[in-house]
């Protein structure tokens, strides 16, 4: 079997919900990215599934027309618990 990774960076919220698990909270209530110029962007597809598994019932602060919403990860992911079977 082959698997390749093409990720070459680790994105700052895998990482801060890791140290923040390392030092016991569990307990996340909001989260949000910012890039490095200061807007809050909403979260690549990798860090969606990993804060659905630890942190699903946080508020996700995204982007919207005229600033930031709150919005749970229904709406970051609305099929992440439904199966395909078939064609």
């Amino acid at each position: 079997m082959r698997c390749i990774w093409r990720r070459r960076s680790v994105a700052a919220e895998a990482v801060a919900i890791g140290l923040a698990a390392a030092d016991g909270d569990t307990e996340i209530d909001t989260i949000v990215a910012v890039h490095r110029w200061g807007e809050v962007v909403p979260p690549c597809g990798m860090c969606r599934e990993l804060m659905t598994d630890q942190a699903s019932e946080a508020r996700v602060i995204v982007p919207d027309g005229d600033g930031e919403t709150g919005v749970g990860f229904d709406w970051l992911l609305p099929l992440h618990d439904e199966r395909r079977v078939g064609p």
